[in-house]
């Protein structure tokens, strides 16, 4: 299924409600208990997927949502650049892989 018929993402471009949430997402990272921050997956349309895990498959990135389920991304969407410098901003490695690749 599509990510964008999947679920409604957020922009990372100045927009009026969304800017809060992106800016929850985008703190330094703090070392606490909790487990490892999620991904950031950036859209060439502006737009922003929060992710628990992600590889390649194909042409695809196949991602796990924020709420579990498995979405499917086309590669030719995800802008690489963007999505590097917003998880390095906020201390999350970003690592393309395949599915069998140990992170």
């Amino acid at each position: 299924m599509p990510a964008a018929e999947a679920e409604r993402p957020f922009s990372v471009l100045p927009a009026s409600d969304e800017k809060s949430s992106f800016s929850e997402l985008n703190r330094p990272t703090e070392r606490s208990g909790r487990g490892p921050r999620p991904t950031l997956l950036i859209l060439k349309d502006g737009q922003a997927y929060v992710v628990t895990n992600y590889w390649i498959d194909a042409n695809h990135v196949v991602y796990v949502a924020s709420d579990g389920s498995p979405r499917l991304l086309a590669l030719e969407e995800l802008d690489f650049q963007s999505t590097v410098r917003f998880n390095r901003e906020r201390g999350v490695p970003f690592v393309l892989r395949s599915k069998y690749t140990e992170p």
